[in-house]
């Protein structure tokens, strides 16, 4: 029931995309693999993410790879993988000269800054957090710039930098209103 119902959607929904043998199957990968990673199932979640990629591979496509390879520093983060994450982000933030702006750029650079600052590089964090806020602006939509608001908070909280800090907090808690 409920929310877990959707596990049996994307479970019928993969398995007509199988056999299709599409890159339809690719979308359907990135879905399931989002709803793994909402429920905690963070190891699941990074299964389908693989199995993703070696399909996008195996078809050469690259619009819904991308994709998947942007869900990616996400999981690596919360499995506690903290370097295949940076690698990730990186490699992910890397495409852009070649295949332009994605989406989810704003996911890889809130993620390479909470592990910068982790490790003390408070001036990369600063770095990521600022890009990650103008690209959740820019996005144009809540589900971009809360989690954007929310990250940067975080991130200025802890490197002194208590007025933007405030600044972020209290815009994010003005939207939830």
């Amino acid at each position: 029931g409920g929310d877990r119902a959707a596990f049996q959607f994307f479970a019928e929904a993969l398995t007509i995309a199988e056999a299709s043998r599409t890159p339809a199957i690719l979308r359907t990968h990135a879905n399931l693999a989002v709803a793994h990673f909402v429920f905690g199932e963070i190891q699941r979640s990074r299964e389908v993410l693989q199995r993703g990629l070696e399909l996008a591979e195996s078809f050469g496509e690259t619009q819904n790879g991308r994709w998947l390879r942007g869900l990616l520093p996400y999981s690596e983060f919360a499995l506690g993988n903290w370097d295949a994450a940076v690698r990730a982000a990186e490699s992910f933030l890397g495409e852009r000269e070649r295949l332009g702006t994605h989406y989810l750029e704003r996911d890889a650079h809130e993620v390479r800054g909470v592990i910068r600052l982790a490790r003390d590089d408070v001036d990369g964090a600063l770095e990521d957090v600022g890009a990650a806020l103008t690209l959740g602006r820019d996005a144009g939509d809540p589900q971009a710039l809360y989690p954007a608001l929310a990250t940067a908070a975080f991130v200025y909280a802890n490197s002194g930098e208590g007025e933007k800090y405030s600044a972020c907090a209290d815009e994010l808690l003005t939207m939830w209103e």
